[in-house]
């Protein structure tokens, strides 16, 4: 039983810690809440580009990577 109590601890100290913080973001988490506009634009943008950089690793230099990023912008 020790190990099923240490687990319930654990899991009580983590929903604890993420209370904490969003009560220290309280203000961060409401205006996300709240506001109509994001940063999913620029999230997309830096998403699709991490891609690239994963699919071209090894293949080639920056100006190669360079010309496949504005090819489809």
């Amino acid at each position: 039983m020790p190990g099923s109590r240490r687990s319930r601890n654990k899991g009580q100290q983590n929903s604890q810690t993420l209370r904490r913080r969003l009560k220290r973001d309280d203000d961060a988490v409401k205006a996300g809440l709240t506001l109509s506009w994001s940063n999913g634009q620029t999230e997309g943008q830096v998403h699709r580009l991490k891609l690239f950089k994963r699919q071209m690793y090894g293949r080639g230099r920056f100006d190669l990577l360079r010309k496949r990023v504005l090819k489809r912008a």
